[in-house]
């Protein structure tokens, strides 16, 4: 259909790679790639595979950091996504990415704004993370905080539409 945009920010998970994972004391090989973590009194250095390297980001306990840009592996094919970080006593426990896999939407142009001025500042935080909860990675507390994430990418994402997208012609 002429002026159709489809936009599904779902799509950005993908089966296999949609589920949080814990980063030790030490080197780590997830997805593929290397994460190494060294944890003092109240703090944490996290780094990281981004997109042009290694990148490091300092965490302190129990605060849930800004939004971090990862490059990683996901069925065999090199991707950028977005997550969110959680210094707990002993471990970091990293929310499920968000892929820009061009995938949720069929209009590139849209995705790539959204994915620029709303994922990349907000996070892609889908879904309350109900796996980290139930599996004891992180608490009620702190999974209400994984809801409201959720709440802020998906409102940030429908007033960045509302506002930037209005009267769009394709």
């Amino acid at each position: 259909m002429n002026n159709l945009i489809l936009f599904d920010p779902y799509k950005s998970k993908m089966k296999g790679c949609d589920q949080g994972f814990l980063i030790k004391d030490g080197d780590n090989m997830i997805m593929e790639k290397n994460w190494k973590l060294s944890i003092g009194d109240n703090k944490g250095i996290l780094r990281y595979p981004g997109e042009e390297g290694e990148e490091e980001i300092i965490l302190q306990k129990y605060v849930w950091s800004d939004p971090i840009k990862i490059k990683t592996v996901c069925k065999r094919k090199e991707l950028i996504g977005v997550t969110k970080a959680l210094l707990k006593e002993n471990y970091v426990y990293v929310l499920p990415p968000g892929f820009k896999n061009e995938e949720w939407s069929n209009d590139k142009n849209i995705e790539e704004d959204v994915w620029n001025n709303v994922s990349l500042k907000n996070g892609m935080i889908l879904d309350g993370d109900y796996h980290g909860l139930s599996n004891g990675l992180i608490n009620l507390k702190e999974y209400m905080e994984t809801v409201n994430f959720a709440f802020s990418f998906f409102s940030n994402y429908s007033l960045y539409i509302l506002k930037n997208m209005n009267g769009i012609s394709r």
